[in-house]
Order: C-alpha cells, then sequence, then structure tokens
C-alpha cells in the first residue's frame, strides 16, 4: 500500500536582480566566489536527431560570473545550452552526460543526464503560433514578434527566428528592409517540422515627410596630401524627414562619416544624398595642395650692424634662420664682451671684441655668431643717419611688429632713438600694435641731443583679424548598450580655434531618450577657449536609438554643427531565488525536494528541477518579465514518492 507524506513546509521566496550577466553588485571589499554549478535540460527525454534546451543555475558569494561553458560526450551542445542528439542510435536508445563548468572557477560545474533514442521521447511539440507587434510599420520602425509553443509532456518552448522582407533578431525584433509585405517565421528548435508565421506590412516614409533640401559644408575646404576635410550635411524639409545622407567624392575617397581623404593635388568635391531622396543632394569642393616638406631649421646667419662699435655705442645683431617646412624663424641671444637684448641689441662692456651669438629655438643644436670689434669712445660724435626696418611689415589686427632702427654717424655717436607711430601705438623698445585696419608707420629719432632732426621710418600694412571658427571633438557619439531607466553620460568639447571669438547661440538634441546638459546658451569662446556639453542616454524602452546633436554658431566652417547620436536599452534580466524549512518531524525520512510552478491563475504547475533537490533553496532562473507566477514545494522519500504541496508562495516579476 502506497504511503502518502504530509509534511508541512514553511516556503519563502526571494526575487533578485541581475545586471550584466546576473552579477550581484556588492562591496568592493567583498571577494566573489563560485560555490555550486546544477543542470537541468528540457524535456529530458528526446528521440534521436532531436533537440532540448539545458540551463545552468551558478550559485556563490559576491559579485560571481554566472557564465559557463557547455560540454557533452554525446551529440552536439551550443555555447547557449541547446543539446542536439545523435541522428542515429546504434543500441535504439542511449544517454548522454552535459556539463556545464563554470568559466570563473574551472573547479566547479554541473552535470545532467539526457536519454534518447526511439521510442523514448515522451514529450512532443504540437504547434506554434506567432503574432507581430505592431503587424503595420513604416520604414525607420520595429516590430517584436512573440511565438507560443504548445505541446505535451516537457516539451521545449525554444524557437529560432527567420525573416523575410527584413532582418530579425534571435529575441524577435523584425527590421524591415523597404516597403512592402514581410514576414517573420519562429521554428520549434525540438521539432523543426512546427512552425508559426505572422506577416508585417511596412509602409515607406509618410507623404507629408518631405525633404526639400541639402546643403554641405567641407571643413576646411583648403587642405594639403597629408590632411584629411571633414563634410558636413544640412537636411531640411517637412514633418518627421530623414536627414541620413550617402557621401561619394571626387579627387579622393570618403568615409561614411563624411571624413574626406585627398588623392592627389587639385581640386575635389564631397557630395551628400538623401537616403529619402535621391534627387535631393549637394556638393562642397575642397582645394588639394601638395604636402608640405619637413619641418626642419638647417641653418642660421648672424650679422652685426654695425660690426665696429665704440664702448659708447650699441650694434644690432640680426639673425637669417633657413630651414624646410613650417619651420620656426625664432632665436635666443647670447653674448660676450658685454650684454644683448632679446631683440638682438648689444651693448659693449669693455674695448675689445665681442661676440653675439643666434641659437634656433626649434633646433638648439643651430646657431651662428657674429664678431663686433668694440673700441674706445671718441670725444665728440654726429648722428648722419637712421634707418627702420619693420618685423614683420604686414600683420593683422591681433598681430604685433618690432620695429628696429639703425644710427650711423661719425665719432662717438648715440645710438639711442625715440620712438612715434601712426596707425597705433608704439613702446620705447619699439614694438607696435595696430589700432585697426590700414597702413601704420613706425618713427624712430635720434636722441643725441642736436640731432632730433635725423629719423628714420617703415611702413607696417594692417589687415583685419580673420574669422571665428568652432571645432567639435567628436561627430559621432555611441553608448553602445545601456541598461532601461539607467543614465549614461558622455562628453562633447567645444574649442575656439579661429583668430577671433566663436558664439554659439544654442544647441538642440533629437531622438528617444537623448538629451544635453552642461554649457548654457548663447556662450561666447575666445581663441583657444574650451567649454564642455553633456550628452545623457537614459531609454525607457528597449531597443535600438538615434538621434543627433546639433549646435549652431557664428563659425566660418557652418553654422550647423552636427554630432550623430546611437545607443541601445536592454530589459534587466530576473530570477527568482527559493528558499523552504524543512519538515520538523516526518514518519518516513525525506531525501530531497521538488519545486513545481505554474502562471498565476491556473493549475498547470510544472516540476523545475530534473532530479531530486537535496538541498531546501533553489534558483528559478527562467523567468520571463512582466509575469507572476505561483510555487510549491513536495518532499519526496527514498521511494520517490511525493508529499501534499507546500503553502503556494507567488512572485510578480517587474517589466
Amino acid at each position: 500500500m502506497k504511503r502518502k507524506l504530509a509534511l508541512p513546509i514553511l516556503f519563502t521566496g526571494v526575487i533578485s536582480i541581475a545586471g550584466c550577466g546576473g552579477a550581484s553588485f556588492l562591496p568592493n571589499s567583498q571577494t566573489s566566489t563560485v560555490a555550486a554549478v546544477s543542470v537541468a535540460c528540457t524535456p529530458s527525454s528526446i528521440s534521436t536527431g532531436g533537440a532540448t534546451q539545458c540551463q545552468a543555475v551558478v550559485t556563490g558569494s559576491g559579485a560571481y560570473s554566472s557564465d559557463v561553458m557547455w560540454t557533452t560526450d554525446i551529440g552536439t551542445i551550443s555555447s547557449s545550452g541547446l543539446y542536439t542528439a545523435p541522428a542515429t542510435s546504434t543500441s535504439g536508445s542511449a544517454t548522454a552526460t552535459v556539463t556545464a563548468t563554470s568559466k570563473q572557477d574551472k573547479n566547479k560545474f554541473g552535470r545532467g543526464v539526457l536519454s534518447f533514442g526511439n521510442g523514448r521521447n515522451t514529450s512532443a511539440v504540437s504547434g506554434v503560433s506567432v503574432v507581430a507587434k505592431p503587424s503595420s510599420l513604416t520604414m525607420g520602425e520595429s516590430a517584436n514578434c512573440d511565438a507560443t509553443v504548445s505541446g505535451s509532456g516537457n516539451y521545449s518552448t525554444a524557437v529560432s527566428w527567420t525573416a523575410t522582407g527584413g532582418t530579425i533578431t534571435q529575441s524577435g525584433i523584425f527590421t524591415p528592409s523597404g516597403p512592402g509585405s514581410g514576414t517573420c517565421t519562429a521554428y520549434s528548435t525540438q521539432d523543426t517540422t512546427k512552425f508559426g508565421t505572422a506577416i508585417i506590412n511596412t509602409a515607406s516614409v509618410p507623404l507629408s515627410a518631405i525633404v526639400t533640401g541639402v546643403s554641405v559644408t567641407a571643413t576646411p575646404s583648403s587642405i594639403n596630401m597629408a590632411q584629411t576635410s571633414t563634410c558636413s550635411a544640412n537636411v531640411i524639409g517637412t514633418s518627421s524627414y530623414s536627414d541620413a545622407v550617402t557621401w561619394s567624392a571626387t579627387g579622393g575617397t570618403i568615409t561614411s562619416s563624411g571624413v574626406f581623404i585627398p588623392s592627389g593635388v587639385g581640386t575635389g568635391t564631397c557630395t551628400a544624398t538623401s537616403t529619402q531622396d535621391s534627387t535631393k543632394y549637394a556638393t562642397a569642393s575642397i582645394g588639394i595642395s601638395a604636402a608640405p616638406t619637413s619641418v626642419t631649421v638647417t641653418g642660421i646667419a648672424v650679422i652685426a650692424n654695425p660690426s665696429s662699435i665704440n664702448t659708447s655705442q650699441t650694434a644690432t645683431c640680426l639673425a637669417n634662420v633657413s630651414g624646410t617646412g613650417a619651420f620656426s624663424k625664432n632665436v635666443t641671444w647670447s653674448a660676450t664682451g658685454g650684454t644683448i637684448t632679446s631683440g638682438g641689441v648689444f651693448t659693449p662692456s669693455g674695448v675689445g671684441t665681442g661676440t653675439c651669438t643666434a641659437t634656433s629655438t626649434q633646433d638648439s643644436t643651430k646657431y651662428a655668431t657674429a664678431s663686433i670689434g668694440i673700441s674706445a669712445a671718441p670725444i665728440s660724435g654726429t648722428v648722419t643717419g637712421i634707418v627702420v626696418i619693420a618685423n614683420p611689415s604686414s600683420i593683422n589686427t591681433s598681430q604685433t611688429a618690432t620695429c628696429l632702427a639703425n644710427v650711423s654717424g661719425t665719432g662717438a655717436f648715440s645710438n639711442n632713438v625715440t620712438w612715434s607711430a601712426t596707425g597705433g601705438t608704439i613702446t620705447s623698445s619699439g614694438v607696435f600694435t595696430p589700432s585697426g585696419a590700414g597702413t601704420g608707420t613706425c618713427t624712430a629719432t635720434s636722441a643725441q641731443s642736436g640731432y632730433s632732426n635725423v629719423s628714420g621710418q617703415a611702413t607696417i600694412n594692417v589687415t583685419g583679424s580673420g574669422t571665428a571658427t568652432l571645432n567639435v571633438n567628436a561627430t559621432t557619439i555611441a553608448f553602445g548598450t545601456v541598461n532601461l531607466n539607467t543614465p549614461a553620460t558622455q562628453s562633447v568639447t567645444l574649442t575656439s580655434t579661429g583668430a577671433t571669438a566663436v558664439t554659439i547661440s544654442g544647441a538642440s538634441v533629437t531622438g528617444t531618450g537623448f538629451s544635453i546638459s552642461g554649457a548654457t546658451f548663447p556662450l561666447t569662446l575666445n581663441p583657444n577657449q574650451t567649454a564642455q556639453l553633456f550628452v545623457v542616454f537614459d531609454p525607457n524602452v528597449a531597443g535600438s536609438a538615434t538621434g543627433q546633436l546639433k549646435i549652431s554658431s557664428n563659425s566660418s566652417s557652418g553654422a550647423t554643427t552636427v554630432v550623430s547620436l546611437t545607443g541601445s536599452g536592454q530589459s534587466i534580466p530576473y530570477q527568482v531565488n527559493l528558499s523552504w524549512n524543512a519538515p520538523a518531524s516526518s514518519p518516513d525520512p525525506v531525501t530531497g525536494y521538488n519545486v513545481l510552478r505554474a502562471p498565476t491563475g491556473t493549475t498547470t504547475y510544472q516540476q523545475l528541477n530534473t532530479s531530486t533537490i537535496a538541498a531546501t533553496n533553489y534558483v528559478d532562473g527562467s523567468v520571463q518579465n512582466g509575469t507572476t507566477y505561483d510555487y510549491v514545494v513536495q518532499s519526496v522519500d527514498a521511494a520517490g514518492t511525493s508529499s501534499v504541496p507546500s503553502n503556494t508562495y507567488t512572485a510578480a516579476i517587474p517589466q
């Protein structure tokens, strides 16, 4: 006679959130350890050539990894745990052992035993139905295809997806490739003769969404063969038109993001064509010159004017720096037999021979020296003339010029001069600062008593100060995969790279889940000044998202700078951690437990474990978001007899 076990069990449950591979977030000081790995395959008995889905449950402490490696002694098993039995069985029936080994700790593994062969599979898939939500789309949208698998026994609900008229992920997300009718089809992985199909109709962009024009700017518009130019497209239109473009080029190649690379000297073009309306396009021209030669200082020549002075005079030393490429002409001065200013004016300290030496600031191994003969000062001297040069003789309103005076005479004349200027101001050392565009002059007048009528003058041409230019350090920001309702932030640096201040009038962002913070507008940046914007991606629905950051300014490179934004939102996986108390007493010894689960509101309980559980806890990692489940536990004796179910524990899984 069968004996029934009446074993009271106190049953508790905990829902835990496992993000990024199922790890728990613990204090940094806590170590992570994998304690055990268990394996369950549903169904556990299949026919030859059949398939079943195996699940591995990893338990441990700290931020341990739940990732496993799958192996089997017979048949094949995928990295996701899908086991496929051999097509034939010589003995009519056979068993296979599948093993899941922890990737964190190779000493921790779990095994499951499967049976397969003719007549051994007690489960069967009877049908697959598919629903597409929504079933009607426009281009740019996607549909979520859901499959329902029905059958008998411990059949597998796993499916694989195929599509026509578009692409589909293995989670059922359908993306159309063009207007028309498409399908998403789910095949049972247990029985591929069972499948279901849903039809999805895709319309083109609504008629109200029209592209009216495209404009293109190339920054910079003149480059050499060693440089690139970034082409930006501004698409305008009505309603929810697409601002996507495709790029083409002449005189070089161009990337999908608009970066132009020249192939030769001459004129190149970059053309942006609307992906929505190929009749709308625009072109920008790019001037291409030969690449400069290497930047090298090859030599320095120095002259002292005059090369012979007396102790009451000075000599002006001039350096001529030669080189290749955009080399620097700057030098530092040093002297013997006297002192020398940074402008090269040598003052003797006594009679004899002095030297002035110019050393390149770019390459200190390049220098040159001029000798200066120094005699005693004569009793009297006469100033006979003054020659003035301006270096450089052409500047813009944001630059300065240095004026140099060469005083000539007889006897112990004075080299000292006083400076005056028109079209700007001048310092006592001859530094001219313009007051505006036009023509300026710097005049040196002898400071020797009785010779104020001796002077010299140089002309300086002054042009405008240049243009305002805004540089943005990114053309694309990719956020990658972000958990729902978990904001991610990236920064964008704005730099004024022109000769005058640039004014940023505003910034805006488009695209679901994207926003900006940081700088306030209008904002003026002086040359070389920077500011930062922060772009935030905070998805509230799963799936891919795109957007644009648009920055408006008076930049010479274009009134609008566009930065492309991409990201993808993902749902957070959940699991249910169950635990219960063993019976306080039992007429028959308890050898283990079975855990059963049913969707709340139904009585179709399904046993989750494939073999008796010795412990008083269990982790259910196969729950679906947004579903509520009822759990019960039965104790089992040595004869395999199960007790009446425990009290019911209900777990509501969040979306």
